[in-house]
């Protein structure tokens, strides 16, 4: 379960990569939304069914999931209960493949500094 307000960024991360399941509630500000973005970077229905959009919903599907774990004791909660669609191994997902996100932020850096060498222009990058 993921915290309110200030959600479980790193902790989130680890969850899921290990192929836990992450149930959040999506917020306002940016920290209360990093878990919604890795639900999203699933690219999964299931996944994307975890992230409440009110604090009712949230608990309505907490209690879900703790029936369903009840119901499946003995398998670990995140491999019955929801498929995070890379078969438990995290390392394998594109939402953790941490060599092709540095090599793409690198890209990305190089790209910035080309742009403001060629123009005199501000501008913010997005």
């Amino acid at each position: 379960l993921d915290t309110f307000y200030y959600g479980a960024h790193t902790t989130a991360t680890d969850a899921m990569r290990g192929g836990l399941p992450l149930l959040t509630l999506a917020g306002e500000s940016f920290s209360s939304r990093v878990g919604v973005s890795l639900l999203h970077g699933m690219n999964s229905k299931k996944a994307t069914s975890l992230v409440a959009y009110s604090v009712d919903e949230f608990v309505e599907i907490a209690v879900e999931m703790a029936k369903a774990q009840m119901d499946y004791r003995g398998e670990a909660l995140g491999r019955k209960l929801i498929d995070m669609d890379y078969s438990g191994d995290g390392d394998n997902h594109e939402l953790f493949d941490w060599k092709a996100y540095s090599t793409d932020l690198d890209h990305l850096s190089r790209m910035m500094v080309e742009v403001k060498e060629l123009t005199s222009m501000e501008m913010h990058v997005v």
